[in-house]
């Protein structure tokens, strides 16, 4: 009696779900779950990415968040170059390559305020005299200069961490220097 009652349930059922599927309210029903999972999904990705942003900026700035980072460079420019400098010591070449967009571009920063005109990095490099570095030369900055511009424009160009590293420091030094006068 029971194993019948059992069998004739089960065959209910699946009866009930397949009229339930194949009627306009199955279909409405799946539409309907549909697009929740489709939301679902949406949201997991906008959390993901945000994610991945935060986790990008902890490599990038060390255990800083960019506004402390943008603080840190205000309030102490030679500081915020040991940030930038963290990135050196990973052992990812596109660290190494962040590092000398960002020396680059605080070097600038300095050459601006330091009164260099021009449209271009190179136009203001190329107002500096030998009086103005002392602890770099107008050589080794140039050298600095081309081997960022490659990184950034040769695609196929390979940067090891040691000309990182050199480029990097005539960045820091020159602007040292500029912050010194």
């Amino acid at each position: 009696m029971q194993g019948e009652f059992l069998v004739d349930l089960v065959n209910q059922s699946s009866q009930l779900g397949y009229d339930l599927y194949h009627s306009w309210q199955g279909t409405v029903l799946r539409w309907v779950l549909g697009g929740y999972t489709l939301l679902f999904i949406v949201n997991i990705t906008i959390i993901l990415v945000k994610y991945n942003r935060k986790l990008w900026e902890y490599n990038l700035y060390g255990n800083k968040t960019k506004k402390t980072f943008e603080k840190l460079k205000k309030k102490n420019p030679l500081a915020a170059w040991d940030e930038i400098k963290l990135n050196l010591d990973s052992p990812n070449a596109k660290d190494w390559k962040t590092a000398l967009v960002e020396a680059e571009k605080m070097f600038d920063k300095e050459l601006i305020k330091a009164g260099f005109r021009g449209e271009e990095i190179g136009e203001r490099i190329n107002q500096l005299g030998p009086s103005d570095l002392e602890n770099v030369s107008l050589d080794e900055l140039w050298d600095a200069h081309r081997i960022k511009n490659s990184v950034v424009n040769d695609s196929k160009f390979e940067l090891t961490n040691q000309s990182a590293r050199i480029a990097f420091e005539a960045f820091r030094k020159a602007a040292a220097d500029l912050l010194a006068k």
